[in-house]
């Protein structure tokens, strides 16, 4: 399954963009220590949409389960994952501002000790709730392809990352 997952990031864009504004992908990290992946489509010279994913994990232990009488508490946090929807505006061949939006529940967490589990413990979520968040990112393209960002977005904070464009110029 993994393998579909793959070929369907990085060779169907490729081949979808002929003929068409183009596509890509962002990759990238939040100083929230999450992660960020997001399709990019190019609907002409200047303007870009993009969807994407932000996915956070800290040190939650385990799967979640339920609090059983007994169980010892070893610590807590919390967890969040987001739909990310994005516009970019591209300004001339080296720079790109995109703004986004983004969307999705942050859970809080307890840790409990059970050495009968591999993973040492498990863990229960104690609260969730939806949260919103608003970004911005500032990108500069080496060239056609390539490009580098960092901004800012509410919910995973600063983030940096790689940009990737399968664009063709009109």
């Amino acid at each position: 399954m993994n393998k579909y997952l793959l070929l369907l990031t990085f060779v169907l864009p490729a081949l979808l963009s002929f003929g068409q504004g183009g596509l890509g992908f962002d990759l990238g990290f939040g100083t929230s220590k999450s992660g960020m992946l997001a399709g990019k489509y190019y609907y002409d010279e200047h303007n870009a949409f993009s969807v994407g994913f932000s996915y956070q994990s800290n040190h939650e232990l385990g799967k979640r389960n339920s609090k059983q009488a007994g169980d010892t508490i070893i610590g807590n946090g919390h967890y969040f994952y987001s739909v990310d929807l994005g516009y970019t505006r591209i300004f001339d061949d080296q720079f790109s501002l995109e703004g986004e939006i983004s969307t999705g529940p942050k859970k809080y967490y307890t840790n409990f000790r059970d050495n009968n589990l591999s993973a040492g413990g498990f863990h229960v979520i104690d609260k969730s709730k939806f949260q919103v968040g608003l970004g911005a990112l500032f990108i500069y393209h080496f060239n056609e392809i390539f490009g580098l960002y960092g901004g800012y977005n509410t919910i995973r904070q600063a983030t940096f990352g790689l940009q990737v464009r399968f664009r063709q110029k009109e």
